[in-house]
């Protein structure tokens, strides 16, 4: 995100309003279950958290609203990581989370749980490239 201070931010519409500064992506860090020397978060320049109200979900629809949440939550990872790739970044999703740290870091409302994070920032080299479309 070109011109916006580390810090946490509600994905639309990115406003003073909706902005929370700080060091997130060193919480984020904080909250990744790999060491640093497996995977440097701050070589990252976004991390998207995607949580949602699980309780709420299966209170609704049983099993199958968890299932929603958790297919919903996966499909915004994919289409967050497509839209990335599309602009040039590496994108990874991640579910190796210390999921409480996080949520406490992002600020997440109680009823909340960290389903996904995704990972993105600029890749160092750009000629590492291959098809992986089935042909």
């Amino acid at each position: 995100m070109m011109g916006l201070a580390d810090g946490w931010y509600v994905p639309a519409p990115l406003t003073a309003a909706t902005e929370r500064a700080g060091a997130a992506m060193s919480a984020v860090q904080a909250a990744y279950s790999y060491p640093r020397t497996q995977f440097d978060v701050g070589g990252s320049n976004l991390g998207l958290l995607i949580a949602g109200d699980v309780g709420s979900a299966v209170r609704a629809s049983g099993q199958d609203g968890y299932r929603a949440l958790l297919r919903a939550a996966g499909a915004l990872a994919q289409h967050a990581c497509s839209a990335g790739a599309a602009s040039g970044l590496f994108c990874r999703p991640v579910r190796a989370m210390r999921e409480g740290l996080l949520e406490a870091a992002a600020g997440a409302p109680a009823s909340y749980d960290a389903l996904y994070l995704v990972l993105a920032g600029r890749p160092r080299f750009t000629w590492f490239d291959y098809d992986l479309s089935p042909h």
